[in-house]
């Protein structure tokens, strides 16, 4: 493998702190717990149908940014962009996040993760 591991790593993270912050999120909008697993269950898995409008194709970064508010979507941006890299070998590194995968960054994916693990968790003090 041609990939930095931390930067790996750091998707995976990322990929994790946004699921939570996400089920955080909806269980703040719920009064019984079961229906924030019922709800929160339907729209984790029900974001693969997000992914699904996205095609293969050329995506603009701005699409890849609002599509990564979903914890799925944000993990299928981010492991083909990690494919692509390595299909190139050249790998995914730090110094190499702005290099154009299939019209989106690297780091485009990881800043539109950030932004919506902080969005989750501004909605998660709203809603309480």
């Amino acid at each position: 493998t041609n990939s930095d591991y931390f930067a790996v790593l750091l998707v995976f993270l990322l990929l994790a702190l946004s699921t939570m912050s996400l089920s955080f999120m909806l269980s703040a909008l719920f009064d019984s717990t079961r229906n924030a697993a019922i709800v929160g269950t339907l729209i984790y898995f029900g974001s693969v149908f997000f992914v699904i409008l996205y095609d293969d194709n050329i995506q603009p970064g701005w699409q890849v940014m609002i599509g990564t508010f979903f914890p799925i979507v944000y993990i299928f941006f981010a492991s083909a962009g990690i494919s692509n890299l390595e299909i190139q070998s050249t790998g995914f590194q730090f110094n190499k996040m702005s290099d154009n995968i299939t019209g989106y960054t690297m780091g485009q994916c990881i800043s539109g993760s950030l932004i919506s693990i902080c969005i989750h968790n501004l909605l998660i003090v709203y809603f309480e």
